[in-house]
């Protein structure tokens, strides 16, 4: 796991937790599974499937 894997991680969970979303309700947002928000922010597979949805989530999370 490298920094950028922590640091986005990190700032998922902060901000959908700041919103109030569960990891359920930003998975449906985004269409994936709420397993892949859950290893996003463990910061395990984020540099390879958080690229592919970056957009949507910085609008369902700002």
């Amino acid at each position: 796991m490298g920094h950028y894997d922590n640091e986005f991680g990190r700032r998922v969970a902060s901000l959908r937790k700041e919103k109030g979303y569960t990891q359920e309700k930003i998975s449906a947002m985004l269409n994936v599974t709420p397993q892949a928000i859950s290893k996003w922010e463990q910061g395990s597979l984020a540099r390879y499937f958080a690229a592919a949805v970056a957009g949507e989530t910085a609008q369902c999370i700002h």
